[in-house]
């Protein structure tokens, strides 16, 4: 079964970050910056899984924000925009590493 949630991530954090608590929102990808910094030095399974954690966390704030009575469209579009950064650093990661499929699944 695919994770859906970061480990790093208690169901307290996301109840917050689903409420539009900007603090916990910070706080998780101030967190995953320091893994995806952190995998630069760990190789690159460990940079592409911090990467994959982080593309996730967007998916299910994306979904969190469809999901509302009255979405807020400028929310999704940053949301989504970000996602596809992250789609495209992965991208270009796994291409770096000679390796573009494992980089993109």
């Amino acid at each position: 079964m695919t994770k859906l949630f970061p480990d790093f991530m208690d169901q307290a954090s996301l109840t917050r970050i689903a409420r539009g608590d900007v603090g916990a929102l910070r706080a998780s990808v101030a967190a995953l910056d320091a893994r995806i910094q952190g995998g630069a030095t760990g190789g690159f399974s460990a940079r592409l899984d911090a990467l994959k954690e982080r593309h996730a966390a967007l998916e299910a704030r994306i979904f969190d924000e469809d999901q509302r009575p009255r979405p807020d469209s400028d929310t999704l579009m940053r949301l989504k925009i970000e996602k596809l950064r992250l789609r495209q650093e992965m991208e270009d990661l796994g291409e770096k590493n000679g390796n573009p499929e494992t980089a993109i699944n």
